[in-house]
């Protein structure tokens, strides 16, 4: 989410509202982004929630020789 992003950066890094926008407007919008994923991990609720994300994704991985 978008306001959540924001969020962040600014508690984490200080940013302001005007680097943040920047940040932002040069990046691929969500649509674009998703398209070139292979998966993606909900990292907006609790921290036990995206582990189990991720294990899940990971035990599904096979590596390559």
């Amino acid at each position: 989410d978008e306001a959540i992003r924001r969020q962040r950066l600014s508690a984490s890094r200080g940013y302001s509202e005007e680097k943040i926008a920047r940040i932002m407007s040069s990046q691929l919008g969500e649509a674009q982004f998703r398209e070139s994923c292979d998966f993606v991990i909900d990292n907006s609720g609790e921290l036990a929630e995206s582990c189990r994300q991720i294990d899940r994704r990971l035990s599904g991985l096979k590596c390559r020789e």
